[in-house]
């Protein structure tokens, strides 16, 4: 084998030289390694959630799929599974959910993820409370959040859908009822824990002359105007009330900003869903 360059990182053979065959493999691997890390950079298809079926209160559905690992290690090939949040976790379908330490307690976040384990390949799922996967089964040490599921005060998982990023409650949550004031305040909503999503929201405004804003706690606190910057989300010119959809981004901490224009006016907001993106665009 004779002289060689470098071009992007891989080989290629000065002008009439031969034998190239142990650096054309080099150039494979090479290509392989650029498209895990970066053609398939933040890669998630498939891989939908859904309350099973036959146990809708304890066992979460998990399409088929495929997952670029959270840390760009790789790519995970899912096959449908199903997880039961019931039990500790156990490999295989409907085997137990619940990763290292985690308990299944009432009116709680839990965090889907799909695991790998690089010695035998295998490709799992487990639940968590953490958005970092910080219980994950040993030895699986990849990991991506495919999504997120709550308990209810029974500790049964709250029924809802998944269409590619939109999650909807079947039933949306009232998260602030009769509430007002003229001055900001941070609202939790019924939004997954731990990660920033895109909350989707109902409101209702009521109260002669009151303007009523929602605004993501990112952003600079403004002042609702029926003329001026930021305006308004509603704007109730009767007694009878207004109403509204609209989407803001929550916080980690699950949490959005609310005010109205005078602290007579009384303001509702219901959480019927929210867009996660999970990983796809960092």
């Amino acid at each position: 084998m004779g002289t060689y360059t470098t071009n992007l990182a891989l080989y290629k053979p000065a002008v009439g030289e031969t034998g190239w065959g142990t650096l054309v493999n080099t150039n494979w691997d090479l290509l392989d390694a650029a498209s895990l890390t970066t053609l398939l950079r933040g890669t998630l298809s498939g891989c939908q959630l859904s309350n099973n079926g036959g146990a809708p209160n304890t066992k979460i559905d998990i399409s088929a799929g495929v997952a670029q690992d959270s840390a760009n290690a790789g790519t995970m090939t899912v096959s449908a599974i199903i997880k039961d949040i019931s039990a500790v976790w156990a490999v295989g379908t409907n085997g137990g959910g619940r990763g290292t330490s985690v308990s299944l307690t009432a009116n709680t976040w839990y965090h889907v993820f799909v695991i790998k384990r690089t010695d035998t390949g295998v490709v799992d799922a487990y639940f968590d409370t953490s958005a970092s996967a910080a219980n994950i089964p040993s030895p699986y040490t990849w990991f991506r959040r495919v999504g997120s599921a709550k308990t209810d005060g029974s500790s049964n998982l709250i029924a809802f859908t998944q269409d590619g990023d939109d999650f909807m409650w079947q039933t949306p949550v009232v998260d602030l009822s009769a509430g007002g004031s003229a001055t900001a305040v941070s609202l939790t909503v019924t939004t997954p824990l731990g990660v920033r999503t895109k909350g989707l929201f109902q409101l209702t405004c009521s109260g002669g002359g009151v303007f009523a804003y929602v605004s993501d706690l990112t952003n600079v606190d403004l002042v609702p105007s029926a003329t001026i910057a930021p305006l308004t989300n509603l704007n109730n010119a009767t007694t009878t009330g207004v109403s509204g959809t609209m989407a803001v981004h929550t916080n980690t901490s699950s949490q959005i900003r609310y005010r109205n224009s005078s602290a007579s006016g009384t303001f509702y907001l219901a959480t019927y869903g929210w867009v996660d993106t999970r990983g796809r665009f960092v």
